[in-house]
């Protein structure tokens, strides 16, 4: 009778327990032809990610895995995305 029922998160968890306490998944960035890796703590969508990198929609292709994302496509906790600037340097 004295027991307490927690909530259940039944899509994911947004906390996982790292050995130093815990953290937030974050999203990894890997930018081309830069070869630099940034990390986000908190991004929804490929236009949110797009406007943190201060690139305008047609500068860069979005890639998560095998597929081009839009920038409608949204972004989810633990993502590796690849940013390739597709901007002429002329």
């Amino acid at each position: 009778m004295g027991q307490k029922i927690r909530p259940v998160n039944t899509v994911f968890s947004l906390r996982f327990k790292a050995p130093g306490g815990y953290h937030r998944p974050m999203i990894t960035v890997h930018m081309e032809p830069k070869r630099s890796t940034l990390t986000f703590p908190r991004l929804n969508t490929v236009l949110q990610l797009l406007g943190r990198l201060g690139l305008r929609t047609n500068d860069a292709l979005i890639i998560r895995g095998d597929e081009l994302l839009t920038p409608d496509r949204r972004l989810h906790y633990g993502d590796t995305i690849t940013v390739r600037l597709v901007m002429s340097r002329g």
